[in-house]
C-alpha cells in the first residue's frame, strides 16, 4: 500500500474504534446485511467492538431473533457506516462467526448496561407476531431498568456477532474531488484505488 492508502485505512479504522466508545459518533450505528433464504436482509446495529489487527466488526443479539437465525456461522456479512458529518462512508464485508458460550461473551455481558440486558428479558423471541405493540419484557419492566440479578435471567439469550473483515472500502468526500479506496485481505492488505 502508497502512504497515502494507508492514511486512508487506517483513518477509517480509526474512527471505527473511536465509535465504539463514543455514543454519540456517527458509525457507532451500521448496517449490516446479508443473503439468506428470503432474499437480502439488512438491519441497523450498535458497533460494539472494533479492532484493525484482528480485522473484527462485532455486534450483540439475541439467539432467538430472526437476524441470528439468518446468520449462521461463515456467512458473509457486509457492514456500511455512512457520516455527512467527516464525509466519509465506509463498507466491510467478510465471514462471520457466532459466540455464545466463551469468556470473551461473559466479558461482553458483564460490560452491557442494565438497560440494555432488558431487552434480552423478552418472554417472546425478538420478531415475533404479537397483538399489540410491545418491548416484549416482563411487565415489571416496563419502566424501570432490571436489578443486576432480575439481568442475569437474560444472559442465555446473549450472542456476539463477529464480522472477520476481508473487503474495506473507503469513500472519502471532498470538494476537490472525491475518492474511494478499495482493500482485499489475502495473507495481507492489498490496496486499489478506484474512482467513485
Amino acid at each position: 500500500m502508497s502512504p497515502e492508502q494507508t492514511e486512508t485505512f487506517n483513518g477509517a479504522w480509526h474512527e471505527l474504534i473511536l465509535a465504539v466508545r463514543n455514543r454519540k459518533h456517527p458509525f457507532r450505528i451500521g448496517v449490516v446485511a446479508n443473503s439468506s433464504v428470503l432474499g437480502p436482509e439488512a438491519r441497523t446495529v450498535v458497533l460494539r467492538y472494533a479492532d484493525r489487527d484482528e480485522r473484527i466488526l462485532r455486534f450483540h443479539t439475541d439467539i432467538r431473533s430472526q437476524k441470528f437465525e439468518s446468520i449462521q456461522n461463515g456467512t458473509r456479512l457486509a457492514w456500511v457506516f455512512q457520516s455527512p458529518q467527516l464525509k466519509l462512508q465506509i463498507r466491510a464485508s467478510g465471514p462471520c462467526t457466532i459466540e455464545t458460550d466463551t469468556l470473551e461473551v461473559d466479558q461482553a455481558w458483564t460490560e452491557t448496561q442494565l438497560l440494555s440486558r432488558r431487552c434480552y428479558l423478552a418472554t417472546t423471541a425478538p420478531g415475533s407476531f404479537v397483538e399489540h405493540p410491545t418491548g416484549g419484557f416482563p411487565e415489571y419492566l416496563t419502566d424501570r431498568e432490571p436489578t443486576e440479578e432480575e439481568s442475569e435471567l437474560g444472559r442465555d439469550n446473549f450472542c456476539l456477532v463477529n464480522t472477520y473483515v476481508d473487503t474495506f472500502d473507503v469513500y472519502s468526500l471532498a470538494f476537490t474531488g472525491h475518492t474511494r479506496c478499495t482493500y482485499q485481505f489475502d495473507e495481507t492488505w492489498q490496496a486499489s484505488w478506484v474512482v467513485p
